[in-house]
């Protein structure tokens, strides 16, 4: 029989631990970083704009068809819509690129002191025509990763988005705005390149570039979640739509202005946001507002109130769901046996005594 009472008292502690947390109302800096008291004065409130602006929403996905210890395929997707208030303004080009990956980790000279990945990108034939990352800076970006590092499984989708920001750019016009997926954090000089071009874009062309992450691991100086502190402080503005600045960028790769935002009067969560700095340092108040109320706008639908739709659609349509990750790796496996690939099957066999045994006892 199972005891849950260790489990119990174990919730116990720690919930006392937590309800006892002393408050310091800023958020836990980064070097060089400047940041902003989060007290009632410094909300502002999200007032209802005339006319919404148009937004593009750009979301990827991807999922692991196969792996071994020595390489990875992955599927990948990315895909962008736009909307303008509650309506979707429809493109008339193809708005979704899938395109497979193969990630190989080969040792790097005689004296074995080293990783080198080569890379294979491929097309995938029902997709949206865009250029794919270079698989050059693909393998420049992972130079120094370890084994286990998550972006190796990543890093081909998240350069796609930003090469697809590219082109949602090309459907947007003066005062439009682009809102990516996540945050405008780029962890190496690759992706940054990547970033960089795509807002030195939206810059030429007068759109303004920001993001929504749907979770924060943003702390206080105290330890507080950023995100519930914020939360329980606007309890005491009276405000039912808001937000409040919070720090010039959380670290030297990040290049936006980060907020907290709440975009709808019964949402149940509020959200870190992004606007990129060198956009933000020449707005004023009234066309920060105009951007927040074009997402509040946009933020009313019943399946995730005070979340935008169009990163609703844009989720939906880049997700990689476990049934095409089944029909990739059944179709693989098919090849495999059928054609002259063994070598595959030997390296990925090797992964699969863990999945057996948890089949026979399970």
């Amino acid at each position: 029989m199972l005891n849950f009472k260790p489990l119990t008292n174990l919730a116990k502690e720690l919930n006392d631990s937590l309800e006892f947390l002393p408050h310091d109302d800023v958020l836990l800096p980064s070097k060089d970083r400047k940041v902003y008291e989060l007290k009632p004065s410094n909300f502002r409130k999200i007032s209802p704009a005339n006319t919404p602006i148009k937004i593009a929403f750009v979301d990827g996905g991807n999922g692991t068809i196969t792996k071994s210890p020595n390489f990875t395929i992955s599927f990948n997707r990315v895909y962008y819509c736009i909307f303008q208030g509650k309506k979707q303004v429809h493109n008339t080009q193809g708005l979704t690129t899938d395109f497979f990956s193969c990630i190989q980790k080969r040792v790097k000279g005689a004296a074995k002191n080293g990783i080198i990945h080569d890379i294979i990108l491929r097309m995938s034939r029902n997709s949206h025509n865009m250029d794919l990352p270079d698989s050059n800076d693909i393998t420049a970006a992972l130079n120094n990763v370890t084994f286990d590092d998550p972006r190796i499984d990543t890093l081909p989708r998240s350069l796609a988005e930003w090469r697809l920001g590219m082109i949602a750019l090309d459907a947007l016009s003066d005062g439009d705005v682009l809102v990516m997926d996540g945050s405008l954090t780029t962890p190496d000089k690759i992706e940054s390149r990547y970033a960089n071009a795509m807002f030195e874009k939206a810059q030429s062309k007068n759109v303004t570039v920001c993001a929504i992450s749907k979770t924060s691991r943003l702390l206080t100086r105290s330890g507080e979640p950023l995100l519930n502190r914020v939360s329980d402080i606007s309890q005491q503005t009276g405000y039912d739509r808001w937000r409040i600045n919070v720090a010039d960028g959380v670290s030297p790769h990040d290049p936006g202005f980060v907020m907290v935002v709440k975009l709808h009067p019964a949402a149940r969560f509020s959200f870190r946001f992004e606007i990129l700095q060198e956009q933000h340092q020449k707005m004023d108040d009234a066309r920060i507002n105009n951007i927040m109320a074009s997402l509040a706008t946009n933020s009313q639908d019943l399946s995730f109130l005070g979340y935008p739709y169009g990163l609703v659609v844009a989720d939906r349509f880049a997700q990689v769901r476990k049934d095409d990750i089944k029909i990739y790796t059944a179709m693989l496996e098919s090849r495999i046996r059928t054609g002259n690939l063994s070598k595959i099957m030997e390296h990925t066999r090797i992964l699969q005594a863990h999945d057996r045994l948890n089949e026979v006892t399970s």
